[in-house]
């Protein structure tokens, strides 16, 4: 596999990244002349930090909703409902709907959830409401929404069985990154075993690092178009962000 042809010395970045209770745990791709050069993993506070960094990313896969419904509807939005469609039991759970922005601006609280939203969605509201605050139409054409267990199944070839809470879920996880490229398994075995960042137990889990890695793999999907859109005709929202999920 490898992306479009590039200038000899030119690199190019991608980047996946995955919320964490540190903030954003970030895997930074560099490619050189079109394949796999190097890899690094950072811990950034504030979800501009990782967006706006220099060099900025050619395309950055973010694991956080993009777009906001203007209602809640049954399933959340069109893209969450074909995503859980796709991964199915008991992965389909992984798939958070968001609330609406004015829920988000009104705020909400884990006694009084609307009906379908979860209690898994109100722990990341913050990081939601995070990147509603900062990202514009025109971002997206850098920033795409995209989902971790969607990429390990593509990259595996089915859903994850396992929680990626549990050993057999990390267990599984790494096999299935281990079906990328060579070149990306070297390059990413340092970060995926913890080394190559002072990462804090307390602020990054080990899964984190996982879903990171297989969202910078996304990145490079998008990058050189091989890429699936959920759905291919993506709605906007009512400040013009699509509503979509990239894997």
């Amino acid at each position: 596999m490898s992306g479009p042809a590039q200038a000899p010395d030119r690199a190019i970045r991608l980047a996946g990244i995955d919320g964490c209770r540190g903030g954003w745990i970030v895997v930074v791709i560099e490619l050189r002349r079109g394949r796999f050069h190097r890899a690094a993993v950072k811990l950034v506070r504030r979800i501009e930090a990782a967006i706006r960094a220099r060099p900025r990313p050619r395309v950055t896969a973010l694991d956080m909703p993009i777009g906001l419904p203007n209602r809640l509807e049954p399933g959340g939005r069109r893209c969450d409902r074909l995503a859980r469609r796709l991964l199915g039991r008991p992965r389909s759970s992984s798939v958070f709907s968001p609330p609406t922005r004015r829920q988000l601006a009104d705020g909400l609280t884990l006694l009084r959830l609307p009906q379908g939203l979860t209690k898994q969605t109100f722990h990341i509201l913050s990081k939601i409401q995070e990147v509603d605050a900062f990202l514009r139409p025109r971002d997206q054409a850098r920033v795409v929404e995209a989902h971790p267990e969607l990429a390990l199944a593509r990259l595996a070839g089915r859903p994850m069985r396992w929680n990626k809470k549990t050993r057999n879920g990390r267990r599984e996880r790494l096999r299935a990154l281990a079906r990328l490229p060579l070149a990306w398994r070297r390059g990413l075995a340092p970060i995926l075993k913890g080394q190559g960042a002072d990462l804090a137990r307390t602020d990054v889990a080990p899964d984190d690092i996982l879903d990171a890695a297989a969202l910078a793999w996304t990145a490079w999907r998008v990058y050189g178009g091989t890429a699936i859109r959920l759905p291919q005709d993506p709605p906007k929202d009512r400040r013009g962000l699509r509503m979509e999920i990239l894997y």
